[in-house]
């Protein structure tokens, strides 16, 4: 999934816009972090508290987290768009096989917080 940076005011704010994800994807390579794709991400309970049915982008459902989950957040609603790296498993599919954090190390500068926790 690579690393992810994650807006905690947009997680929490209970909706969700096409132009502003939750989350930036990243992969590290050569000390330098390239933008793979985006997450949305919205918190079940907000979520279905204002809305009759699950969130969709471009027709595509949510994942449903459920909680407990390794992240430490309530149950939640997510989409990968894998908009700058192909997946061979489809654009909204959570993980890509061609996405690694083989690179990241400990100190070199890029600090990671995330939904999902630092690497995947």
């Amino acid at each position: 999934m690579g690393i992810h940076y994650v807006n905690g005011s947009l997680v929490g704010d209970g909706k969700l816009d096409a132009q502003r994800p939750e989350a930036l994807m990243y992969e590290p390579n050569d000390g330098k972090l390239q933008l793979v794709g985006v997450e949305y991400i919205v918190i079940a309970a907000d979520w279905d508290a204002a809305n009759k049915t699950p969130p969709a982008l471009m027709g595509q459902l949510f994942h449903y987290n459920t909680s407990p989950n390794r992240y430490g957040i309530p149950a939640f609603y997510s989409l990968h768009v894998w908009a700058w790296r192909s997946n061979p498993q489809g654009i909204f599919v959570d993980y890509n096989p061609k996405v690694s954090c083989e690179d990241h190390t400990a100190g070199t500068g890029m600090q990671t917080s995330s939904v999902h926790g630092a690497r995947h």
